[in-house]
């Protein structure tokens, strides 16, 4: 940032804010559930780590099934995808 006229703090918007950012921008929470940024409403939250983890379970399957295959009629909740490894 460069000082201006007034006082005024200019920013040079063609250089990036942020180097090496460790997280997206938009990145509301971490994979450990933690939270990054705050909410402007009530009661509004990020999912937190078991609800994170078992989005992303479903994730792997959803690569190859789609959403009303015959698979996730009586899949058990915790039971994970066996070739989620190989993604």
């Amino acid at each position: 940032m460069v000082k201006g006229k007034n006082g005024l703090e200019v920013i040079n918007l063609e250089q990036p804010f942020v180097k090496s950012p460790k997280v997206c921008l938009s990145q509301m929470v971490n994979l450990n559930g933690t939270t990054l940024v705050k909410f402007s409403r009530s009661g509004l939250r990020p999912f937190n780590q078991e609800e994170l983890k078992r989005i992303l379970r479903v994730g792997f399957c959803l690569k190859c099934h789609q959403e009303n295959d015959v698979i996730f009629k009586n899949w058990p909740p915790k039971k994970t995808c066996p070739y989620g490894s190989n993604f």
